[in-house]
């Protein structure tokens, strides 16, 4: 829906890097998901929880992770330069580009998964995958299509970035 009202563009992961992201509004205080991107959409940000997640909290209440580089406007994870979000039309495989999926990443410092609002190509991943495999060992992944089906561990990572890039 969000797609269709913004002229076949996807929303951006963020709009300032530090307070409006796709899935809440950070303030001083606390996280909040009713001022998400989506929330006109979805109406309750419970629905950013899925209920089988089982790591830790970092407070942001979401579960699912957006595809930030290819789709959300980083252009640059090297930088951090953002620029204007992937639209329908620039999309090569819209059938096979991720937009969310299950998410949570592991920082390899000995606290375990916590959450993750984003998921990342592999070749983007700098060594953390951000996929988060909690369903028998596949993860459920939202398409730009619209279809969605779980997929097992390992499935979307391909040398070539093709589940992820336009």
């Amino acid at each position: 829906m969000y797609v269709q009202d913004y002229d076949e563009g996807f929303m951006p992961y963020t709009y300032d890097w530090t307070s409006q992201y796709w899935c809440g509004y950070r303030s001083a205080t606390n996280w909040d998901t009713a001022r998400s991107l989506l929330a006109p959409y979805t109406k309750n940000g419970q629905i950013q929880r899925c209920s089988s997640f089982r790591v830790k909290d970092m407070g942001y209440g979401c579960s699912y992770g957006y595809n930030w580089v290819y789709v959300g406007g980083l252009l640059n994870p090297s930088t951090w330069i953002y620029g204007p979000p992937a639209t329908l039309a620039s999309l090569s495989t819209p059938s096979i580009t991720v937009v969310f999926a299950d998410s949570e990443v592991d920082w390899g410092d000995g606290s375990g998964p916590t959450e993750s609002m984003a998921v990342t190509a592999p070749s983007q991943q700098w060594g953390y995958d951000d996929i988060g495999y909690r369903h028998n060992e596949t993860a459920n992944v939202v398409f730009a299509d619209g279809h969605a089906k779980a997929m097992a561990k390992g499935a979307l990572e391909s040398p070539d970035d093709r589940y992820f890039k336009r």
